[in-house]
């Protein structure tokens, strides 16, 4: 079974980490589904109203770029079960007190294209083909074959989960995420 991994549901405004524009890559380049050459690896820097003893607490930070911000915990899960299928990059979150660098980047190596078109309605761009949102979403069945985390391909917004990633952040208690199928996300 598929998943999205997402945003929790309920979360304070202060607890986002802002991504720093003017001091970082560029923020596209952390969903293309594909690992960055050391070349294109710069600084990434987010700030945050909270200090680093409260943002600590969270596995997965929320922020405003579509990679994932994820303690150590986190990343041990993924090196066990999707290690060619993920990259680590260093990123400092200024806090209130601090900067915080225990949490890393989470880049998905792996890009798939698997909406089922003909069960979803997609939002457009008039003129364009490329999607902007959803009314509502379908994947094809199987789409991530044997991965277990990728990019989607036509909507990077979006990083799929396996059944196996879900069960295993909860098994973990896994904090700071959820995991909804993409029908129950519309």
């Amino acid at each position: 079974m598929l998943y999205l991994w997402l945003l929790p549901e309920t979360y304070s405004e202060k607890l986002v980490a802002s991504y720093q524009d003017d001091e970082s890559i560029n923020r596209y380049l952390l969903s293309k589904g594909m690992a960055l050459s050391p070349d294109e690896i710069g600084s990434i820097v987010f700030e945050a109203e909270v200090s680093t003893e409260e943002l600590s607490t969270f596995d997965c930070i929320i922020n405003h770029s579509t990679a994932p911000l994820v303690s150590e915990k986190v990343m041990d899960i993924l090196k066990e079960m999707a290690a060619d299928e993920v990259q680590f990059i260093d990123a400092q979150v200024r806090c209130t007190n601090g900067i915080l660098t225990t949490h890393k980047m989470l880049i998905a190596t792996n890009m798939v294209k698997g909406i089922d078109h003909n069960e979803s309605v997609a939002k457009t761009l008039p003129g364009i083909d490329a999607i902007i949102g959803f009314d509502s979403i379908e994947y094809n069945h199987g789409c991530l074959g044997k991965l277990n985390l990728a990019r989607e391909g036509e909507y990077a917004e979006f990083l799929l989960v396996s059944y196996k990633v879900k069960n295993a952040f909860g098994k973990a208690n896994i904090s700071g995420v959820r995991f909804l199928t993409p029908e129950d996300y519309y």
